[in-house]
């Protein structure tokens, strides 16, 4: 398991981008708990499509599988997550 903390100005309950396989999960729930952070599966495409060449365009490398780990507001309120 590789843990990525980032912060982004326009988001700020963004705490973390998590590689891990799905056996990690439960260490994963004890080290952020779902009672205090939001886990959402997120996927990731580990090429750059604006920059790439244009045989990786046209047959890129599998993407990375991981979680998105936001912080939960207090009053239930999920901010920073899309409501779309």
């Amino acid at each position: 398991m590789q843990i990525y903390y980032k912060q982004i100005e326009a988001e700020p309950n963004y705490i973390a981008w998590v590689q891990c396989n799905r056996d990690e999960m439960d260490h994963l729930k004890e080290i952020f708990p779902v009672e205090e952070y939001e886990l959402l599966v997120g996927i990731k495409p580990n090429y750059d499509p604006l920059t790439c060449d244009t045989r990786t365009l046209y047959n890129p490398p599998a993407p990375i599988w991981g979680i998105d780990v936001w912080k939960r507001e207090i009053n239930g309120r999920r901010e920073g997550l899309s409501s779309k």
